[in-house]
């Protein structure tokens, strides 16, 4: 059982990184678009929208890495697994997409108090840069709903971490889209302010995958809808009223579970055994997530017995 589960964490840790290397080439595909329509079409919301993706390249880049390793056996020294890894290469993505965010925003503002303060001109956008930021909106659509799509399946922090990031990407496209059209329209003050929102959402972005990822790395215990699972689990083999203590703790994208448990007193030490063993097996089988199942047998006693 010990080999099917190794398999079956392998196997994800290449699906994830498959997919992870198609989302790095769009994200290849989404920066030269960007960067060369909004050259072309005098759009600095959409060269700040460029300078986003090519953050994405190199969050891409760290998450595979990331997979990479969380995907390693347990050893001598990492008896628990690697799968933190994950978690923290996430926290690294969050840094990468923060630095580009404030480099943004910093860039406007200067480019703002020069236009406002000293007159500096400002360069109106053209239909070039309506056309990128059009194609590139459809193009991040379609790359959110499969990332969001995938995250899902395989319970992966990384590919979460990517789907928040794509999700204020498509708010921050949006607004760049709408800063491009009010340019057009005789205000070009409004490419310099979408770039300012667009950076907001990235901020937004980091900070929700910082959060996430720190509940991974800090023994967060799981949500409610497992830890049911888990009771139910438990319920096909002893009675609700036995369990006098459930513990449980994520530890990366996995789960790990204390359990103490009330038997009868005159039950041999093998029964006992016996029935821990099912139980662990159970949960295995009915909670996937869960990666070992610690059991600790109460004899039980009207105290316990609650």
């Amino acid at each position: 059982m010990k080999d099917v589960q190794i398999d079956k964490d392998l196997k994800r840790a290449i699906t994830i990184e498959k997919f992870m290397l198609k989302t790095l080439a769009w994200n290849v595909v989404l920066s030269i678009i960007k960067l060369v329509t909004g050259i072309i079409g005098s759009s600095f919301a959409l060269i700040s929208d460029a300078v986003n993706s090519i953050s994405d390249i190199f969050a891409s880049i760290v998450g595979i890495i990331g997979v990479k390793l969380s995907a390693k056996k347990a050893d001598k020294d990492h008896p628990y697994g690697h799968e933190r890894f994950e978690s923290f290469f996430a926290l690294i993505v969050a840094a990468i997409i923060l630095f580009a965010a404030i480099e943004l925003i910093r860039s406007s503002v200067t480019n703002l108090i020069e236009y406002f303060k000293v007159g500096t001109e400002l360069q109106t956008p053209n239909y070039w840069a309506l056309v990128g930021i059009t194609v590139a909106l459809i193009i991040k659509v379609i790359i959110y709903v499969k990332t969001k799509y995938m995250a899902k399946k395989h319970n992966s922090p990384i590919l979460k971490a990517d789907e928040l990031n794509h999700f204020g990407d498509i708010f921050s496209t949006i607004s760049g889209f709408v800063a491009v059209i009010g340019s057009m329209l005789g205000a070009p003050y409004l490419d310099q302010v979408g770039s300012i929102l667009i950076a907001g959402f990235i901020i937004r972005v980091a900070v929700g995958i910082v959060l996430a990822s720190m509940n991974q790395l800090v023994d967060e215990s799981a949500d409610k809808e497992t830890v049911d699972a888990i009771i139910k689990a438990i319920t096909r083999i002893v009675n609700k009223d036995q369990i006098d203590v459930l513990i449980t703790r994520i530890h990366g994208v996995k789960c790990f579970v204390d359990l103490e448990i009330a038997m009868p007193g005159d039950m041999s030490l093998n029964q006992a055994h016996s029935l821990a063993e099912k139980i662990v097996t159970e949960i295995k089988f009915s909670v996937p997530v869960v990666k070992k199942t610690m059991v600790h047998v109460n004899p039980l006693s009207p105290e316990n017995n609650k």
